[in-house]
């Protein structure tokens, strides 16, 4: 990764996976010398092994660590459930090797009471999926596939075959 990079950069381990913290001041230090910061949030490590899940909400100290290092008006980039591969995949983003579809892969449950362990996300139907061997409502918060595209077209000496079409079979 480092000979993708002409620049100057760092790591700084800011926040523990549980939200604890020693000093933001560093980290927004660290934030106002380079162009982006890359902070890594998820579940803590073996979370996707069923039974395994704690609350889906973050802890406090993450979210007011994450608060803290926005407000310095530096870019954030997010990279959620990444896996191993996931530094690299950033690192390719960031110098424009990759550009991401900015669309989900998977079904974002609603709540921790909705998680769905039994249904691959793509298979999941108008919020129903199997809990407990029962199918029964899962709503999401995020769908497969939901996002916002980070790619725009520009098209320029547009030129048709046809003025006109005479059916749709032609379309």
């Amino acid at each position: 990764m480092e000979a993708m990079f002409t620049g100057s950069h760092e790591f700084y381990e800011g926040v523990e996976i549980n939200g604890t913290y020693q000093d933001t001041n560093k980290a927004k230090q660290l934030t106002k010398q380079h162009a982006y910061t890359v902070i890594v949030l998820g579940e803590r490590t073996f979370a996707e092994v069923p039974g395994n899940g704690d609350e889906m909400a973050f802890p406090d100290g993450l979210i007011k660590y994450v608060q803290d290092i926005a407000s310095t008006g530096t870019k954030i980039v997010l990279a959620g459930l990444h896996c191993e591969m996931g530094g690299q995949v950033i690192a390719e983003v960031i110098v424009g090797k990759v550009n991401p579809s900015g669309k989900l892969p998977y079904v974002y449950p609603k709540s921790s009471d909705n998680t769905n362990l039994a249904t691959p996300n793509y298979f999941r139907k108008n919020d129903r999926c199997v809990k407990m061997g029962t199918n029964d409502t899962c709503p999401a918060e995020w769908q497969y596939g939901e996002g916002l595209s980070y790619t725009t077209f520009a098209y320029t000496n547009m030129q048709l075959s046809s003025a006109g079409f005479a059916s749709t079979s032609q379309t």
